[in-house]
């Protein structure tokens, strides 16, 4: 490369667009060529010269470092700006080079090469074919940028070409439009700019995205010529956890795959000129082969195998790009891996006109070992217009699966044993804190929790059929079963037209379920179908509701319960309560609602002192047909089941405080020898009080349940313990590519988040230097369940882990997959998903039961952020919430989180389950989150060594005051005890019986304010004399009696500033 800052002449020598060489003069400011220099130019030049006659030569004199931008673009592995470069010339194989020599290969998923007279390039079936480039950190091109590809496009559905999340190109649908789009540096816009015209079909097109920072716009070119440019600046948003993709958007859950052939593909990491981008359009028009085409038919097949099913399925899509006459059949075989004689065969006769079936054949008798699908597919004629084959392995049964670990009906502690006592027309069923009665109708008629009957009225069903209300007449509530954990019980109800049926189970954490069913005595309109629960509006003051995990977080606002009530559409977890107790009823689907407004199926409404929460059933009318007595199909009844659970959960045992958590991502191993001012960074967090640490890539397959370094693992835990520090390790809620069981397991297990069939939640994982992968969300419906309780098990027995950090582990989110129980079919015959609540529980119940028999002070923390679903977060020894508070930069903190929010969701205390605070999302520094997380006796939990040291005070002064035996007077609730001032400050207080009062004092203000504080002494049985200081630093604060029982001080505290004060 030349350097020199000197002007030099330089002779560039291009043949038709083709780059042979270049050659600097002697001699600064040269007015002349000398013969030599051009022979000189490329010692390959003396095998062209025959062809030279055939030919123009262009001479260019170049000046300065120009001459290296123009060489450096057309020669491959020249330019360190080359980032990566694709060529498709293997022809061959499942690899795709990269040619720029920075080892960003690719490999590929499904595409085909074709082959044409001179060169070769990949066919994307515009189905499932891609090719994964992985996420070499060099490719997180964060500024400057160009991206340029060669293609041929066959349809015009929307579809990605390249995609990296942060930077893409890709068509438009139905216009094939191109557009090079980028995510904005604070992921909160799309920046995109697109070209003027359509893309041809079936023509070779060169497409090329430019970002230039220094110029702030980027543009896009078709063809070499500009066809659009719009401003920009800043860098790009989402690129590290995101892999580079040819052929669709960089998650396939998402589609839009490409559909054609791509010959070429390079990525720079500086801004291309014009000139540049249309010297590299001209190479490329000499390079592209015009006879390469994708094939005239093409089959593709995506085999998805089912393991607990014993079944594979096969998706079968054909591409055609000529018009077919008559009808077109297709052959598919199951065979051994190379034996001819196939196992099974099915014929699908004809193909749909969609071109595309679906086939499945059974496994149910076959041995474990290799096998393939092959698909042939015939004209009218009988004429094979394509085949294919597809591999798969049917591995041997897992020694996880069907595991019974931690299923037990023993009642564990905290708990105690269900206490049931029977009365004349009632039941009482009692648990730790909490009392349900039971009546002569189903769902309970009084609810008592930490002290408080949280119902004004009994839970009530109203019906309305052909235009009359429903009176019903209840039986006897009836005892079917009852242990220490477990309460069964039987219930029944008439009316003039309708029957009621519902079992209801009482478990000895407080979660009621309540299966019920209406039932028609004769062929009836149902007009109305209604389930109300009343309130006392004392212990109504918050609602928290399930977060829509399809829309924007920002959007999802728990807290104080609006004036004028609320109506939402369906919601399967519902809240309400005050800063001590609560009720939630839950539900997992809305299979059986009817309604005429959906938008209006929950309804919450004051009506006077009592809050009713009504949940419309059905408003839009329904027949009900006794069984068979109508000819035509009609339901005879409807089932429902609703769930219950009174909070708190279980008493305070350990909180967060107690546990003091932080964690540690990729590489883990090795902290434990680590060193910092010449002392063991091990040592010095155990000296500043750290008692836990949760391990996040603790294996390098994510959420796998065994470690790749088994000595190294047990190692830590060893050196860990050596100093009382417990240790956890992450399971989340994703099953790896690197997985063994992932091919056979994916499909029975996954999350799918639409009715589209295999419509995977994934996204890449990528913490170097733990390897990139690919992971995939799954429901705990399926028998995963069993892989990561047995592999809890395992670990906890062979390696003395003390617990798990669980991140979403068991919340679960709608899910569509009919493969493991999820989702239902609706009249209409469209699909709607279903949320595996009561799965989600059963797998943290047993985890919770998995840790709690083998170590007593075990942990289970859960990563909840969001989902507030106590018949699963009941099973937490502790929760961890924040990560959801993505606010754009500058945003205040408490506009995102306001403090009626806080009180709701992150508090912990009326849930029964200690909280802890997130950070790292809030935009927020770490020292101010605690202006607003010590007002709620709630910690941040530290991570970096700077954040432990800072916790660690707040740890320590709480642990001399005796933060534990102390009353906790919230500033909600203290007014007998202090007042503050101005309005946007609050205080709240602990008092010791020995120990005096700590006050946490913050101003929670956009701006500085003079906070006044006055304390009742009397109230707080503090002296006139008594003294404040700064706990965090022994500063001496000015302490002024102001009447004979109120003592006074004042603070100058910033916006979100805070001061702990002790006084005593």
């Amino acid at each position: 490369m030349w350097t020199t800052t000197s002007v030099y002449v330089v002779v560039v020598m291009l043949l038709e667009g083709f780059f042979f060489g270049a050659q600097k003069s002697d001699e600064p400011h040269a007015t002349s060529l000398k013969p030599d220099l051009l022979l000189a130019i490329n010692s390959n030049l003396s095998k062209q010269i025959s062809a030279l006659n055939a030919f123009k030569w262009t001479y260019a004199i170049l000046f300065g470092s120009a001459i290296h931008t123009m060489a450096s673009v057309i020669t491959e592995g020249s330019d360190k700006s080359l980032v990566a470069y694709y060529d498709f010339s293997e022809g061959a194989g499942t690899t795709l080079q990269d040619k720029s020599g920075n080892k960003n290969d690719g490999k590929i998923f499904g595409a085909a090469w074709v082959k044409g007279q001179s060169a070769t390039a990949l066919d994307f079936d515009g189905v499932d074919d891609y090719v994964d480039c992985g996420d070499n950190e060099r490719l997180r091109v964060n500024g400057a940028i160009t991206i340029t590809v060669w293609l041929k496009t066959v349809s015009r559905t929307q579809q990605y070409v390249i995609s990296k999340y942060g930077w893409n190109i890709y068509l438009s649908g139905g216009d094939g439009i191109p557009h090079f789009e980028t995510m904005a540096a604070d992921r909160y816009e799309w920046l995109t700019v697109a070209a003027k015209k359509p893309l041809p079909l079936n023509e070779w097109a060169f497409v090329a995205g430019v970002y230039n920072p220094e110029e702030q716009k980027m543009s896009i070119y078709v063809n070499g010529a500009l066809e659009g440019s719009k401003p920009r600046k800043g860098g790009f948003g989402a690129l590290s956890r995101s892999k580079l993709i040819i052929g669709r958007w960089t998650s396939g859950d998402s589609g839009f795959y490409f559909d054609g052939l791509i010959g070429e593909v390079r990525i720079y990491d500086r801004a291309l000129s014009d000139d540049e981008i249309q010297q590299l359009y001209r190479l490329g028009l000499q390079k592209i082969d015009r006879t390469l085409s994708s094939p005239l038919h093409r089959v593709s097949l995506k085999p998805h195998l089912f393991f607990v099913q014993r079944k594979v399925t096969v998706d079968l899509h054909l591409r055609s790009r000529d018009a077919l006459s008559g009808e077109v059949t297709a052959e598919l075989q199951l065979a051994r891996r190379g034996e001819k004689q196939p196992i099974q065969h099915r014929e699908i006769a004809p193909l749909p006109q969609s071109k595309k079936a679906e086939v499945t054949f059974s496994l149910a008798n076959l041995p474990s070992g290799d096998y393939e699908v092959r698909a042939s597919v015939k004209d009218k004629n009988g004429k094979q217009l394509a085949g294919e084959s597809a591999s798969l392995t049917l591995p041997e049964k897992p020694w996880w699966l069907g595991s019974k670990e931690g299923i037990s009906e023993k009642v564990l502690p905290p708990w105690t044993p269900l206490v049931v006592k029977q009365e004349r027309s009632s039941v009482k069923v009692s648990c730790w804190g909490r009392t349900y009665e039971f009546g002569r109708e189903p769902f309970p008629n009084r609810i008592e929790t930490a002290g408080r009957s949280v119902l004004a009225e009994p839970i009530h069903i109203i019906a309305r059929v052909n235009g009359r209300m429903q009176k019903w007449q209840g039986e006897t509530v009836k005892l079917k079963s009852q242990t220490p954990a477990k309460v069964s019980l039987l219930q029944k109800a008439n009316s003039d037209d309708l029957s009621l049926s519902a079992e209801t189970t009482v478990e000895y954490d407080g979660m009621v379920r309540v299966d019920w069913a209406v039932q028609s005595k004769g062929q009836v309109r149902l007009e109305e179908l209604k389930v109300e629960i009343p309130f006392r509006a004392e212990h109504a003051k918050y609602l928290y509701y399930y977060p829509d995990y399809s829309a924007p977080w920002e959007a999802h606002r728990p807290g104080a319960l609006p004036e004028k009530g609320v109506t939402m559409g369906f919601n399967p977890v519902l809240w309400l309560g005050d800063e001590e107790r609560g009720l939630e009823w839950f539900c997992e689907s809305d299979k059986n609602w009817f309604n005429a407004d959906p938008k209006r199926a929950i309804e919450i409404v004051r009506e006077g002192s009592i809050i009713v929460v009504r949940f419309n059933l059905i408003t839009a009318p329904i027949e009900l047909t006794p069984r068979s007595s109508s000819p035509v199909p009609r339901p005879s009844s409807l089932a429902y089941t609703f769930g219950f659970q009174a909070t708190p959960v279980k008493p305070k045992e350990k909180d967060a405080w107690d546990y003091r958590i932080t964690w540690l991502y990729t590489p883990v191993y090795g902290f434990e020898q680590r060193r910092v001012n010449g002392e063991l960074l091990i040592d010095r967090v155990a000296k500043l009080g750290l008692k836990t640490l949760a391990l996040m890539d603790w294996t390098d397959i994510l959420c796998y349940n065994e470690p790749t370094e088994p000595e190294k693992l047990r190692n830590f835990v060893r050196e860990c313990h050596k100093r009382g520090i417990q240790v956890l390790v992450y399971f989340g809620f994703q099953v790896s590519e690197r997985a063994p069981e992932f091919e056979a397991f994916l499909d029975d297990c996954a999350w799918w988040k639409t009715s589209t069939p295999y419509s995977y939640g994934e996204n890449p994982d990528n913490y170097p230097p733990k390897p990139t992968q690919q992971v995939y969300r799954v429901c705990y419906r399926s028998e995963w369940q069993d892989f990561v309780v047995a592999g809890i098990a395992k670990l906890m027995d062979e390696y003395d882990i003390d617990g798990v950090y669980l991140d979403g582990t068991g919340i679960p989110v709608k899910c569509y997959n009919p493969h493991h129980g999820c989702g239902y079919e609706k009249p209409d015959g469209s699909h709607e998903g279903t949320f595996a609540i009561f799965a989600g529980r059963e797998t943290v119940r047993r985890i919770y039961t998995v840790v709690k028999s083998r170590k007593p002070n075990g942990q289970v923390n859960l990563h909840n952020s969001g989902f507030m679903l106590i018949p699963v977060l009941a099973w937490a020894t502790s929760y961890w919430d924040g990560e959801q508070l993505s606010a754009k930069p500058g945003t205040f903190p408490l506009e995102r989180l306001s403090l009626d929010m806080f009180r709701t969701e992150f508090m912990g205390h009326q849930w029964g389950v200690p909280a802890e605070f997130l950070h790292y999302v809030l935009p927020c520094k770490f020292e101010d989150e605690w202006a607003f997380t010590l007002l709620h006796d709630v910690p941040v939990r530290p991570y970096e060594l700077g954040q432990i040291e800072f916790a660690a005070k707040i740890w320590q002064v709480f642990d001399r005051f005796g933060r534990r035996q102390a009353k906790w007077l919230p500033y909600w609730r203290n007014a007998e005890f202090v007042t503050i001032q101005p309005e946007g400050a609050h205080v709240s207080l602990y008092r010791h019986p020995q120990n005096g009062v700590l006050a946490v004092v913050s101003n929670l203000n956009r701006e500085p304010v003079k906070v006044t504080v006055t304390l009742n002494a009397r109230n707080l049985s503090l002296r006139p004399d008594a003294k404040a200081r700064n706990a965090l630093t022994g500063e001496a604060i000015p302490l002024m009696q102001v009447e004979p029982s109120s003592l006074r001080l004042m603070l100058d505290l910033p916006s979100l500033g805070w001061k702990v004060i002790w006084i005593q």
